[in-house]
């Protein structure tokens, strides 16, 4: 098994991405944690996307940051 490492972080405007439509997850208490988290750390951790910039993994940061205010976050695209 080929372990994929992805190297390139991008700035991408949050107006941009979209999210799963089928996302079985509603964790609105991380949601309620990230936002008071993000200022104090940043983020940290890329939300996941793939080439048409719908979320693949990253749900609960992206929500914050819109709670937040945000106007771009730290994405890495996936090549599907």
């Amino acid at each position: 098994m080929e372990l994929k490492v992805y190297k390139d972080i991008i700035m991408v405007p949050i107006g941009d991405i979209t999210p799963y439509w089928n996302n079985p997850r509603k964790n609105e208490r991380v949601v309620s944690a990230l936002v008071k988290a993000i200022p104090q750390v940043g983020f940290n951790v890329p939300i996941l996307i793939d080439k048409d910039k719908v979320i693949i993994k990253g749900h609960s940061r992206y929500n914050a940051a819109k709670q937040l205010g945000m106007t771009e976050v730290p994405c890495i695209v996936t090549g599907k």
